[in-house]
Parts: structure tokens; sequence; C-alpha cells
């Protein structure tokens, strides 16, 4: 089949010859025109009907091409003005010159009302020099220009719109400007709330005293407080965001992937993992400053509302000051624990001493009884000797139940602590193994404490037998140093009595004992001063709580630092002294003048004791009286006034105490000799304001010789009355 160019040509060339035959026929007369012949005739029919044909055909084809360019501007048309963005062609001078019907929709007017007004007059005063400025440089450049502004509609109403703008030409090449329209007002009414909400979450974060840290999905951080600068220590919010990528210096931590990373990377890495942390706790460290905290950490991821991860938030507390509350609370509970206790047992021990004395002294007088009226040498006097030790170093558990107590009978005066020490070391080395090694570091005389050496020298061979005893045969050196230290110096923690207070300016001696022994439990370390307490075997434990019992007569307290495997320290600390050191003169040895004779009236409640005590009296020469009680005491007393020399009184008895007799006596007698005797301490005892005071006092048990002397002393007789 023929194309259309040459349907086109083969027309053109038919019309020429048809044209020249006509006007060489109209040339020709009438007689002229000559006959055509059968043939002729016929091959011209033919060639019209196949030019006829072809007519039709190319006819057929235009009409097809029509239809085709008619549809195909249907579909443009339909496409352009259906799109679901505005499209406006615009002359240079800022005139629409064509606008779909979307573009005419957005506009709130009809298409072809559109035509030939600017497109200014769509535009917000306000947001006019955004149209004019992207209008300018779209025609000084030619690039494509984008814009936001906002446009107004018909009736006036306002929205936001999208304006992409290119130069182009039209059919007529004349340069226009190809306009994109699109309403973007949810966009930015979203994009407003995310701003109010960004806002608002600002305004939240900047009033939270939690430092908050919020992160996007990639971990990377998009927002935190000032809260969060705080807690790490920065001057400023500046400041941190600065110092934010080294942030790793605050602790070291590990990534999953084994890289150091700070702890809120980690925490962030976690959250982003999934993972919910509401309570975490980190003790942190600036390593350019040394300044540490504690803070409490939670985190958790943040999702969209489609489900998908958006990122990770991290709030964290500053929760030092919490802790240490916490912790005085503890310590000032362990302290109130420990008061409670030590006034329990303080009472417990002091009841149970006054009983077990009393009983004691029984039982020592008449193991002396016993022993008197037997022959010497004798098998019987061996068992008695025997048990009278046994009941002297009962009597010595006894003192020293009061010594923990701090109720022992001990003059005190100004001593230096080094010479102290230094004197009992050789005593003390005696009582020590053979393979022991005692290290010491006195600078003689060292510092001037008011104590009593015998209790000084007691304390420190106890602490010296508690280390030797923790070594367990390893051959460490047991160190014994003395020092002076200021009190503000001297830890709270393991200090006993835990009600001890220092006074900060005021130093105090130290005494240190050291070993690398076996160590000591935390759990056990609150326990270590209770009587009869022991980590080591049943049985033991009174050096230590002697120990505490001394220091606390001395007002001074004790430290204990150790670590199980790697030894102990335990140091006493003594208030320093600023009196002198007096110098002793050389002992004098007196003997007490024997009185000739004398009548003794013995007080007690306990029948035993008034037997046993009486018998020996009598077997010295003296005369006794007996009475069970205080006002029995009365009674016999005002019976034998005149023969009367010395009242032996026991301090607890019923109806009547010691204090009430001795008091009832010096009415009727002033001046009597009374001697008070107790199963509790002399200082105990004497401790008070009392209307009349003893010539003497006797600390049970006592025994026979501490007896007769005391009586002796208290009823000799001046010596210019003798010479009379």
């Amino acid at each position: 089949m023929k194309n259309k160019d040459t349907y086109s040509t083969d027309a053109a060339e038919l019309r020429k010859q048809a044209e020249a035959l006509e006007q060489e026929n109209e040339a020709r007369s009438p007689e002229q025109f000559a006959p055509l012949s059968v043939e002729a005739t016929k091959l011209a029919l033919h060639e019209l009907r196949v030019h006829q044909i072809e007519l039709e055909m190319q006819n057929e084809e235009l009409r097809r091409a029509q239809v085709e360019l008619d549809a195909t501007r249907a579909r443009y048309f339909d496409l352009y003005d259906l799109a679901p963005v505005g499209y406006v062609t615009v002359s240079e001078k800022g005139l629409i010159l064509e606008a779909n019907l979307t573009a005419a929709s957005l506009l709130g007017g009809v298409r072809g009302a559109l035509v030939n007004r600017l497109v200014s007059q769509f535009i917000l005063k306000e947001d006019q020099d955004i149209f004019y400025l992207c209008w300018s440089q779209l025609l000084e450049t030619g690039t494509r220009q984008v814009c936001e502004l906002r446009m107004v509609k018909e009736d006036r109403a306002i929205f936001w719109a999208r304006m992409e703008a290119t130069l182009g030409r039209n059919a007529a090449a004349t340069p226009v400007c190809r306009v994109v329209l699109s309403d973007i007002t949810e966009r930015k009414r979203a994009e407003d709330d995310v701003l109010e909400n960004r806002a608002k979450l600002k305004a939240a974060l900047a009033s939270m005293t939690d430092a908050v840290f919020i992160s996007d999905a990639h971990g990377q951080f998009i927002e935190f407080n000032d809260a969060f600068a705080t807690f790490h220590r920065f001057q400023s919010k500046e400041q941190c965001a600065k110092r934010f990528a080294e942030l790793s210096y605050l602790l070291d931590v590990f990534m999953p992937n084994g890289e150091l990373a700070s702890l809120e990377q980690w925490a962030v890495s976690r959250a982003l993992r999934g993972e919910i942390v509401t309570h975490a706790e980190y003790l942190l460290r600036r390593k350019d400053t040394g300044e540490s905290w504690i803070g409490s950490y939670s985190f958790a991821p943040i999702y969209n509302q489609d489900g998908t991860l958006a990122g990770a938030v991290v709030v964290a507390r500053d929760i030092t000051d919490y802790k240490r509350t916490e912790e005085d609370k503890k310590k000032l509970e362990l302290q109130n624990r420990q008061l409670q206790k030590a006034e329990s047992l303080g009472r417990m021990a002091g009841a149970i001493a006054h009983h077990f004395n009393n009983q004691l002294q029984a039982v020592m007088m008449g193991l002396q009884v016993a022993m008197s009226n037997l022959p010497q040498n004798t098998m019987a006097v061996e068992g008695l000797t025997d048990a009278m030790l046994s009941a002297r170093k009962a009597a010595k558990v006894s003192t020293l139940m009061l010594t923990y107590l701090g109720q022992t009978n001990a003059k005190h005066e100004p001593l230096y602590l080094c010479e102290v020490c230094q004197q009992h070391l050789a005593a003390l080395r005696a009582d020590l193994p053979k393979d022991a090694v005692l290290e010491t570091d006195f600078s003689t005389p060292g510092p001037v404490i008011h104590a009593n050496a015998n209790q000084i020298q007691q304390a420190l061979v106890n602490l010296v037998t508690n280390a030797w005893e923790a070594l367990k045969d390893t051959g460490s050196a047991i160190r014994v140093v003395v020092k002076t230290v200021c009190a503000a110096e001297i830890p709270t923690e393991n200090r006993f009595p835990v009600n001890w207070q220092s006074q900060d300016n005021v130093a105090c001696a130290c005494l240190e004992v050291a070993d690398a022994g076996s160590g000591i439990a935390d759990k056990d370390i609150e326990k270590l001063f209770d009587p009869f307490f022991s980590s080591k075997f049943t049985g033991r434990g009174l050096g230590l709580a002697v120990v505490l019992g001394i220091v606390r007569a001395h007002k001074g307290c004790v430290t204990v630092k150790s670590q199980p495997g790697k030894g102990s320290i335990f140091r006493v600390f003594l208030p320093v002294s600023t009196e002198p050191v007096p110098q002793k003169p050389a002992p004098v040895v007196q003997e007490p003048r024997m009185a000739e004779s004398g009548t003794v009236l013995v007080v007690d409640d306990e029948p035993v004791v008034l037997k046993s005590i009486g018998y020996v009296l009598k077997r010295s020469g003296f005369t006794v009286l007996t009475a069970v009680d205080g006002v029995d005491a009365v009674k016999v007393f005002q019976q034998h006034r005149d023969e009367i020399g010395c009242v032996l009184c026991d301090l607890t008895m019923p109806h009547m105490g010691g204090w009430e007799t001795l008091t009832a006596l010096r009415k009727l007698s002033p001046g009597l000799p009374v001697i008070l005797s107790s199963g509790y301490s002399e200082e105990q005892v004497m401790a008070g304001e009392h209307p009349e005071l003893p010539q003497a006092f006797l600390s049970k048990p006592y025994e026979w010789a501490a007896l007769r002397n005391a009586i002796v002393r208290v009823m000799r007789k001046p010596k210019d009355q003798d010479e009379k």
C-alpha cells in the first residue's frame, strides 16, 4: 500500500495533467475535438477509478488520524485539567495565560475567569516578597525556582501552597513561565503541630530536674535538657553539646561490638534493641577533675505511630545525696542497734558481775578458812589451793567484764604513751611464741595521755595477742606504731564506740597494731568487741571487749580496718593531754601499824558471807558482830555503840542499802569508820553525790589479806594518840 506521501504526489500530478488537458480543450473549437478511441477511453476510465480509490483510501487514513489526534488531545486535556496539582501558564509580566481545572479549584474560581489576571493577586500580601524574589530569580537565572507561601482564594480563604516555576515557550515561541501549585496546608499544619509539640517538649524538658537525652533511630542525639549538662558537671548546655562526642570520658563501658563508648551511647544502643530499663545505678567519674557521683539511669525505645523505631530516650538522676542519706540512715540504725546492744550488754554484764562476785566472795573466804584449818603440805590443801587459783581466775573474768563496761577503779595520770608501751615490751615478747616477730616504731617519749599505765599495757597485750592468733604461723611480723593524728582524720567507718564524737582541732595519740593475717569478714566487724565473741574458737573473745572498755574509760575510740586474707589494722585513739608528766618518786614501803584489838560490825544479806568473814576476822583477833541488813545494823550498833570500832557493810541489801545504812550510822556516830563492799566497781559505786562517804572500799571478791589490811587501815589510831 502506498504511504501518504505517495498519494499526495500522484494526486498533484493528476491535477496538473487535468488542468493542462482542460486548457488545451478550451483553446479548441468544437469542431477540432477528435473523438477518443475505445481503447483510449477505457484507459482513461481505468486511471480515473484507480485515482478515485486511492483518494478514498487517503481520506479514510486522514479521518483515522484526525480521530486519534482528537482522542490524544482529549486525553491530554483530561490529564492536564484533572492533575492532582495546579498547572498555570504565566506570561513574563505575570499574567495568567492558561490554567487547569485543579488550579482553578485551588484558587476558587472559574478557569476562564483566571485568564489575563496577575498571579500576584492570589498571593497573601505578607508573602508577596517571597513570590517576587522567586520570580526575579527565575527570570534572571532561568533555573527552576521553588518557594512556599500563603495564597488567597477568590472567597478570601487562605491556604499554604508550594510553587514550583520553570521557563518555557508557547506555540508562538514566546517565553512563558510554567507554574506548578500544590496545596501544602495539611503538611504545614502538621509541621506546626510538630513545632508546637517540640516547644512543649523543650519546655517540659527545661522544667525537669532529671537529665534527659533523646536520640534518633540511628543513635544520634537530637535533644537534651539543661539538667543533662548539670548532671554531667558541665557549666552550660552549649559546653555539653560541644563535648557530647567526648562523653566517653565520663565512664568507660563496652558496646556490644566491644568498642568503648559513653554510658549514654551504651544505654541508647540497648534501648534501640528494644530493651527497657527503669533503674540502673552507675558510679560516674570525670577523668579531667576526678569528681565522682552516682547516677540512676532509665532508658527505653521510642516508636512512631506505625510501630517503626523512632529513637531512644535516656533519663538520668543524680542520687549521690540520696545514697549518702540512705547510707547515713543505715549507719544511724547500726549505731542505734549497737548502742542498744551495748546498753543491754552493760546492764547484763554489771548484774552478772555483781551477783557472781557476791557468790565468789563466799567461795574464796570458805576456801581460805578451810585451808587455815588443815595441816600444810597435804593433798587436801593442794586441792584447795588449786580451787583457790581457779576462783581467782573466775574473779579476774568478772574484773574483765567490769573493765569492758569501763567501771574499773583505776587511777589516771599524765603518761608518755611511747614509754608506757616500751616499758612493757620485754614482758610482751616473753608472752609471745619464740617465732613471733614484733616490730615497733616508738618516737620516745611520744604523745602525752591522761591514762592508767596498767590498763594501756593491758590493751596493748590484748591487741598484740589478737594479731598473733590471726597470723596462723605465717611467719609475718606484728607491727606496733605510736603516732599523733588530728581527730578530724579519724575515720567514722568501723569506729567504736559508735557514739564517739571527735573534736576536729584536737590531737589524738594513736596506738596502731597491724598484722598480715587472716583478716576479718565484714559481717563480723560489728560484733568484734562484744563480750565472748570470737571468730577463732569457742571460749575466747574477752580480749577485744576489754580493749574497748579501756578505750571507753579513757574517752577514746578504736577503729578496725581489715580485709579477709590480707590482715587487719587496729588503731586506738586517745585524747592528747597538755598536763606535764610528773617525776615519780622512789617508792617508800610503809608497814601498816596493827590495831591491837577492836570490834567489827559485818553487815551482809548473804549468810555464807557473814559466816566466812566473821570466822577470818575472829582468827585475826577481832571481835565480830553481824547484821543481815541495814535496819538490823542500826539496831546492833545502838546496842554496842561504845564497842564497835569499824563497820564492814555490803552495798546492795533489802530493806536498807549500804548508802542508807552508812548515813544512818553516821547520824548516830559521826566519823565512824565504815568500809563499803560490792560486786560492782568502786567507780560505779562512788558515782554521784552522797551525804556520807566511807573510809575505804572493797571490790568483791576480795581475799583475807585485803580485808584485814583495810580494817587495820581505817581503825589505825593517829600516832600522836599512841604517844599520849
